[in-house]
């Protein structure tokens, strides 16, 4: 073999590794990029807010206070809690609701994009029928005011943010969500009013899940 000939495949060989390792680059890329709860395009104006628990259940005020608490723990959000019907977030109940979900937010938007109210309830009607544990009703709360703050669903079985979520709490593909959605600047653009809902429906127990 001539010299000539080692270097065209030597060069070869070089340009299809090249091309393998950036295949592989975008695939790791994207896999990781997917794995981050989606947030969506509103949000308060910084990631706190005033939170007003409305139910005068005792036992759904401690399952509330459990997720606000879960939430500032995490450091990326705050909620302080507040007495005023003018609170950014009202909490509260509804077994009024529709008997296929077991939460529902519903967030409005002023002209900037901001959120400005909320009000997300749980249904307690449904999680009672369909036997929630406390710590599940608990991660539904925290389901809810994920949505509060900005979180949409999600595709990940583990995340608080999984559609059909009973199992799990906040984890750190939401922390991460929350802290790429306030760290990004919206932009000067004007934003129309809008009224987003999110409904979740209720999922029943499967065996061999982890009590979190």
């Amino acid at each position: 073999m001539g010299p000539m000939l080692k270097k065209i495949l030597i060069a070869i060989a070089l340009g299809t590794l090249t091309i393998v390792i950036a295949i592989f680059g975008f695939f790791v890329s994207t896999t990781s990029a997917t794995e981050i709860t989606p947030e969506g395009t509103a949000r308060f104006d910084s990631p706190q807010a005033t939170i007003n628990i409305s139910n005068s259940s005792q036992s759904y005020q401690v399952i509330w206070m459990n997720a606000i608490r879960a939430w500032n723990r995490t450091g990326v959000f705050s909620f302080s809690l507040s007495t005023s019907p003018n609170a950014q977030v009202i909490a509260g109940t509804n077994s009024g609701m529709s008997a296929k979900f077991t939460g529902l937010t519903n967030l409005t938007t002023n002209d900037q994009g901001y959120i400005s109210h909320v009000t997300t309830n749980l249904n307690p009607k449904i999680l009672a029928k369909y036997s929630y544990l406390p710590t599940e009703q608990t991660n539904v709360a925290e389901h809810e005011l994920g949505h509060a703050i900005g979180l949409l669903h999600s595709a990940n079985k583990a995340s608080v943010m999984y559609i059909n979520n009973r199992t799990y709490g906040i984890q750190n593909i939401d922390i991460q969500a929350v802290q790429q959605l306030y760290g990004s600047p919206l932009g000067n653009q004007a934003f129309p009013y809008q009224s987003y809902t999110f409904q979740d429906p209720f999922v029943l127990k499967v065996k061999g899940q982890p009590e979190e």
